[in-house]
């Protein structure tokens, strides 16, 4: 069982477990060494949006599912207001 699978097994949807959820994310951001770099890195130089977990949701989704797919398609789509 992928740890993806794990969470979405686990998963009530309650403000409690999203909670969790987002604190969970957010430390293991920092446990695997290239996203805590990239976040930080994303953080001081106020480039990105959104949570320092949204980089740890990303990584397990592609790792446990996506990149495992026979023929992933990946877009990512940047909009830049200057």
């Amino acid at each position: 069982m992928t740890e993806l699978e794990k969470y979405l097994g686990d998963y009530r949807s309650t403000a409690k477990m999203n909670d969790l959820v987002w604190t969970s994310f957010g430390q293991h951001t920092d446990s695997v060494q290239f996203l805590k770099a990239h976040r930080d890195w994303v953080e001081e130089n106020s480039w990105g949006y959104g949570d320092r977990a949204f980089h740890y949701m990303w990584y397990v989704l592609l790792r446990d599912d996506v990149l495992n797919r026979p023929n992933p398609k990946l877009l990512e789509i940047v909009i830049s207001i200057f």
